[in-house]
This record gives C-alpha cells, sequence and structure tokens, in this order.
C-alpha cells in the first residue's frame, strides 16, 4: 500500500495531465468567453462551441476545442495541456481539421493555440510572421 508522495505518483500523477487536459479546454473557454463579452477582442464572436466531426478521407473521428465565428472571421482554437514545448505539428493538425468544418467562404479563418509549456521556437517564428495566428502560454 503506497501513502504520501508514493500514493500520488503510483495514482494520481500517470492520470494528472490527461485529468487537467479537460479542465485546461474549459479554462480557455471561459477566458476567451470573459474576454469577448468584455468587448476586448478584435472582433464580436456571437457563436461558439466545439467541433466534432468525422474526415471523409481517413475515416476518422477528429475534434477541435474550440471553434468561434465572427461576421468575418472564424477563429479555430486548440488547448494543449502537455509537458512538452508545442510544436508545428499542432497547428498543421488544427488547420486540417479546420478544412473540414463548414464555414462561409468569405470568413478568414485565424488560429489560436493555448499551452502549458510554450511553443518550440520554430512555430513561435510562424506566428511572427503570421498575423492569423495566435500563442499563448500558461506556464
Amino acid at each position: 500500500m503506497y501513502t504520501g508522495r508514493a500514493a500520488f505518483q503510483a495514482t494520481v500523477a500517470p492520470e494528472l495531465n490527461s485529468f487537467m487536459g479537460l479542465g485546461f479546454e474549459q479554462i480557455v473557454a471561459d477566458l476567451f468567453d470573459r474576454a469577448n463579452t468584455a468587448g476586448e477582442l478584435a472582433e464580436s464572436y456571437p457563436t461558439r462551441g466545439r467541433w466534432w466531426g468525422t474526415d471523409p478521407d481517413t475515416r476518422q473521428a477528429e475534434e477541435i476545442d474550440l471553434v468561434a465565428g465572427s461576421k468575418t472571421t472564424t477563429l479555430f482554437m486548440e488547448a494543449k495541456w502537455v509537458n512538452r514545448p508545442i510544436g508545428l505539428d499542432v497547428l498543421e493538425t488544427l488547420e486540417r481539421r479546420s478544412t473540414l468544418v463548414p464555414t462561409p467562404r468569405k470568413r478568414q479563418k485565424h488560429y489560436a493555440i493555448y499551452a502549458k509549456q510554450g511553443f518550440t521556437s520554430e512555430l513561435v517564428a510562424l506566428a511572427e510572421k503570421r498575423p492569423d495566428l495566435a500563442l499563448y502560454s500558461f506556464l
């Protein structure tokens, strides 16, 4: 039988990131809602929600943590609670999944990634060149 630190390491630690991932997604959604309601965003987004669908090519289930729509922009957001910097692969997956979401053609696509541990230098450099990409780190 484990006690104290050993109990935590044996039972809680292996599942903590999985558990915190869902909580982190909710925190990101709440922060977005507050900023949107307070008028702190570049645009007002009257609709938002999680998106689930199936990729017709792979027949795999896909999801996007948060999709918000304004008159001119669809914002695709991903929240990652992992113990490593987030890289280009996460952006590429988000961009690919965004093509599966039915949106009006006239809307611009913007992307936001929220991360526990920051981002790789490659992703940061790309974000500095792309006004349609925002990165937010919590640690």
